[in-house]
């Protein structure tokens, strides 16, 4: 890793080793001669109701989470980019939120992003990730080695929220703008993201990875975010 860079065009990281690894219903009826009737509709309206409430709240949730991500990705892009040993600067602090925030994404639309087309805020996220990509890749080439250490001493939830965000920026924004697809391919194909994976392949292998803390993996968790398990 090279001792200090202040570049915003391109990433002059190089690797090092990876030694260091939630509306209650009440309804309310006038007196009615067909009370059988009423006991049969109200609980299916009340059932139909919670379910438009749980979807509302799910999609002002991801909305809301999808603005926080462009102010992140906007702070992300002003930070000076700066690269020394292993001290953890501004601008990777920040990285680690956008893609904290993008777990944070995956859970909240339950790993469906068949609606992140239909939000204004996406074409945001996906510009902004388009301007940045570079030094995004740079974090992810920097991550393992900064963050999963053989030593015990980091948390393995965080790891896998970064990793599990990753995974909703390369398969929840797909299909969504051509160009960005591309950036998606190159990005999901580098060798930051296999050197990733490797790295905690052999976290988990080796008996490494601290324990989860209770609240830390969801039941909601896809199977195929290995990393969790």
């Amino acid at each position: 890793m090279s001792r200090h860079s202040t570049s915003h065009d391109t990433c002059s990281c190089q690797k090092q080793p990876t030694n260091k690894m939630q509306i209650a219903a009440y309804t309310t009826c006038e007196p009615s001669k067909s009370v059988t009737h009423q006991q049969t509709k109200l609980p299916r309206a009340v059932g139909v109701g919670n379910l438009k409430l749980k979807l509302y709240a799910f999609t002002m949730a991801s909305a809301d989470t999808l603005k926080i991500l462009t102010s992140e990705l906007q702070v992300f892009e002003e930070k000076p980019k700066v690269i020394e040993g292993h001290k953890i600067h501004d601008w990777f602090k920040i990285g680690e939120n956008i893609f904290e925030h993008l777990y944070d994404l995956g859970t909240q639309l339950q790993w469906d992003f068949s609606k992140l087309k239909d939000s204004p805020e996406t074409a945001n996220v996906i510009a902004l990730v388009t301007k940045n990509f570079k030094w995004i890749e740079c974090f992810l080439s920097l991550y393992p080695n900064l963050r999963i250490d053989l030593d015990m001493v980091g948390s393995a939830g965080d790891v896998c929220r970064t990793r599990s965000g990753l995974e909703t920026l390369l398969k929840g924004f797909v299909s969504i703008d051509p160009q960005f697809d591309k950036i998606l391919d190159i990005l999901e194909d580098t060798a930051e993201v296999d050197e990733f994976d490797r790295v905690l392949k052999l976290w988990i292998d080796s008996g490494h990875r601290p324990d989860f803390s209770p609240t830390d993996l969801l039941p909601t968790t896809p199977e195929s975010h290995w990393w969790w398990f």
